[in-house]
């Protein structure tokens, strides 16, 4: 019998707040294109497109009739979404959340400590996307964003086993187009750089999965 790691491949990604919207953001868009139905929840309601990283062309509406955003403010609106996903006409293929850490940290949770709140969210997060692909009979990419330094990392690791570090330079030019974005993994083992559309799409296709080919190099 198939486990709940079969189908649900996790991805967490840690840097600066702008940087990693733009990044859930450009994967969002990238899924879509590819067919997949996408659910992108995040803290704030997107008031307009996220800034780009690269040369990205406008989301054709086609692909953006597929992604479901969600705005959510703290960790039981989170709970109320979540269980109610694998309900979806459509369930989603695709589960992003931009800022773990606001609903991972909730000051508002009262009647267990903050290590066990975190893991119960991280756990919530991991059981709807299970319950979206036990209805879909596919796997479920789950991504979400870390955008400060915190105590939970080891909590983290448990539910997230495929982790990212981003970073970004402005070279001489100080322009969109001399911004390059670092990928790199926490241990240092693999680092991806990219500045175009085209170098964007190849790191996404490699980072969000939950095991890499340890064969490919860039």
């Amino acid at each position: 019998m198939l486990s709940e790691n079969d189908f649900v491949r996790t991805t967490l990604i840690h840097g600066d707040a702008e940087l990693c919207k733009t990044f859930l953001f450009e994967a969002a868009i990238s899924w879509a294109k590819d067919g997949h139905q996408v659910c992108y929840i995040s803290s704030r309601q997107l008031q307009c497109l996220p800034p780009t990283l690269h040369d990205r062309s406008e989301p054709s509406a086609e692909a953006l009739k597929l992604i479901t955003f969600m705005s959510v403010g703290n960790y039981e609106e989170l709970a109320d979404q979540l269980v109610e996903l694998h309900t979806f006409r459509k369930p989603p293929s695709v589960l992003l959340i931009d800022d773990l850490d606001l609903f991972a940290a909730n000051p508002g949770i009262r009647g267990c400590s903050r290590e066990v709140h975190v893991a119960r969210c991280c756990a919530l997060v991991l059981h709807a996307a299970f319950s979206c692909s036990r209805v879909t009979n596919c796997p479920i990419q789950v991504c979400a964003a870390s955008f400060e330094a915190t105590d939970y990392e080891t909590i983290y690791c448990k539910y997230f086993d495929n982790r990212w570090l981003l970073n970004a330079e402005v070279g001489e030019s100080s322009t969109e187009e001399g911004r390059r974005v670092w990928v790199k993994r926490p241990n240092g083992s693999q680092t991806f750089e990219f500045c175009r559309l085209d170098d964007a799409v190849l790191v996404l296709r490699r980072i969000l999965v939950a095991e890499l080919n340890p064969s490919i190099n860039i």
